[in-house]
């Protein structure tokens, strides 16, 4: 299927009066200047765990996804702008500070600092960073030239890739373990014959994927990070299938087609600290409509529901 893809470009901050260095936010948005060819579009930046900030994009004809089944806490963190150049279009936001016993200690972040980097002088981009008393390390970054675009109906998004780095998950993708190379269809089907090798997944619509390190000879890793995209739509996950060098090299991609963007970034140490946090995020689904309720074609015995407690029995 051929895709539509036009960069979206020039977007500017909503509004900053009383923002200043050192000042703390609940959030940070980016909205179409008259610049633009796509008007009506907003960029939002959120951190509701401290491990873990989401972005929004929606424009016109591109609504936040619907049911995006993510259990987001009632209160979000604040977070630092270390730094604001409006001449340049950059700001610099720091990750909020995890405690030893709250949600980000989950993720086994305690010690550590994380920059987001933001610049969105004709290309919106992000950058990722560790920082401490060795320096700075990338931790994550968009593809510079592509980060963000529009299809007919969706959005495509764009990341550098690493490709020393496994790359997991994927719902039911598990052979072999490492997605490296490939590109995957995410949609729920139900399909009557399955080749774990070469078929997309059954049943599930899962589009989160992890991005580890391997551990180096003397037994350090550096941090992993995973993606989750909050929607039921059509979507296809590039993991390094395509390579341009105009717009940087290697790049992993991901195309949605339907709709405005729901995107959750979290950071953790190995695997299992993204894992968790994913966990905490959507581990615990709401509660499925009434018309879902009442049967179970595998189960001899079916399902009983109390309409007025809603509990099966």
């Amino acid at each position: 299927m051929s895709v539509i893809e036009r960069d979206l470009t020039y977007l500017v901050p909503s509004d900053l009066s009383g923002v200043s260095q050192g000042c703390h936010l609940t959030s940070f948005t980016l909205i179409s200047s008259p610049k633009t060819h796509f008007p009506g579009f907003e960029w939002k930046l959120e951190f509701p765990f401290p491990q873990a900030y989401r972005i929004l994009l929606t424009g016109p004809d591109r609504p936040r996804p619907p049911h995006d089944n993510v259990n987001a806490p009632a209160k979000f963190c604040s977070f630092r702008l270390v730094s604001l150049d409006k001449e340049k279009c950059h700001a610099v936001f720091a990750f909020p500070a995890p405690s030893q016993t709250g949600p980000g200690s989950v993720a086994g972040l305690v010690e550590e600092k994380l920059e987001l980097r933001l610049w969105w002088a004709y290309q919106l981009f992000t950058e990722v960073w560790q920082t401490g008393p060795d320096g700075a390390k990338l931790v994550l970054r968009d593809l510079q030239a592509r980060s963000y675009a529009l299809t007919e109906h969706g959005i495509i998004r764009h990341w550098s890739l690493d490709r020393s780095r496994l790359h997991l998950g994927l719902g039911e993708k598990a052979a072999p373990i490492d997605l490296t190379g490939r590109s995957f269809m995410m949609h729920a089907t139900d399909a009557a014959l399955y080749d774990s090798y070469r078929t997309d997944p059954l049943y599930k619509h899962t589009p989160f994927l992890v991005s580890t390190p391997r551990p180096t000879k003397d037994g350090k890793q550096e941090l992993t990070y995973a993606i989750f995209h909050a929607t039921n739509s059509i979507a296809t996950w590039d993991v390094g299938g395509e390579i341009d060098y105009p717009s940087g090299g290697w790049s992993k991609q991901f195309i949605q087609h339907w709709g405005g963007l729901e995107e959750w970034v979290m950071v953790g140490r190995g695997v299992e600290g993204v894992v968790k946090t994913f966990a905490e995020m959507a581990g615990k689904p709401r509660l499925v409509g009434r018309d879902w309720l009442g049967y179970l074609g595998e189960s001899s015995r079916g399902i009983g529901v109390n309409r007025d407690t809603l509990t099966v029995s």
